[in-house]
């Protein structure tokens, strides 16, 4: 890569890969809550009133199992419920510690039962995926891995993933993170092509596009997943947009 290519111009900071103690621009729980919030359809996946109605009738954990004493009486198995386990449900404390708090469903990791926060593109491991050269200009490309759209909401334990039929999410996932590597080697390749030749801005747009669609792509994935370990998902179903 010469001093004079495109990607030397880049400050090398520009993409966002580490996490950082009390920074908003890292605070990947937040940021994947808001857009969630934000966006209908990955809101309304967590609208699933028969199986919660299920979940509950069969004794699962989480907030509200039985109407709470800290919330708002509520008929148990009531439409109100059943609506405490939506997305965008806000808890407001009556009772207890947290009187007059007003606490979103998954803005914290026990509500509206214990939940992880899940990287899509892994934000540990990814930079490692490719060479010297790559990561150096991978770094440069202007993309946060803890922006909201690379997050997508998970259980902890196998038992709450009758609420919304997700994969449950609990510690490191090797086998998710080799499949992921996959994507990561066609995206190095990219990069060797462009460290090449002449860049210019449409091309580094280019890549920070890829990384976006990737991440899409997995959200998608996850999302229609059966509830098993996210350890034990197969890429089989990624590509899930026209052209890819």
């Amino acid at each position: 890569m010469s001093d004079g290519h495109i990607f030397k111009a880049l400050p090398e900071n520009n993409g966002i890969w580490v996490f950082k103690q009390d920074d908003s621009e890292t605070d990947y729980r937040k940021n994947g809550h808001a857009a969630i919030l934000a966006d209908g359809g990955h809101c309304n996946r967590y609208k699933t009133p028969v199986r919660i109605r299920a979940a509950l009738k069969a004794g699962n954990s989480g907030q509200g199992t039985n109407p709470s004493t800290s919330l708002a009486p509520i008929g148990k198995l009531s439409p109100e419920h059943i609506e405490r386990y939506y997305f965008e449900f806000a808890a407001a404390y009556i009772q207890g510690k947290r009187t007059g708090q007003v606490i979103p469903n998954f803005s914290r990791s026990g509500t509206p039962y214990a939940n992880q926060a899940h990287h899509l593109i892994p934000q540990a491991q990814y930079l490692g995926l490719f060479g010297d050269r790559e990561r150096e200009m991978l770094k440069r490309v202007d993309y946060n891995v803890h922006n909201g759209r690379n997050i997508i909401f998970l259980p902890a334990h196998a038992p709450d993933t009758r609420f919304h039929n997700l994969p449950y999410h609990m510690g490191s996932h090797p086998k998710y993170d080799k499949q992921v590597k996959a994507d990561a080697k066609k995206l190095s390749k990219d990069l060797k092509k462009l460290s090449k030749a002449a860049c210019d801005e449409p091309k580094v747009a280019a890549i920070k596009r890829e990384l976006y669609e990737l991440q899409e792509d997995y959200w998608t994935m996850l999302a229609n997943e059966q509830p098993i370990k996210v350890n034990d998902v197969i890429f089989k179903n990624k590509k899930t947009r026209p052209g890819r």
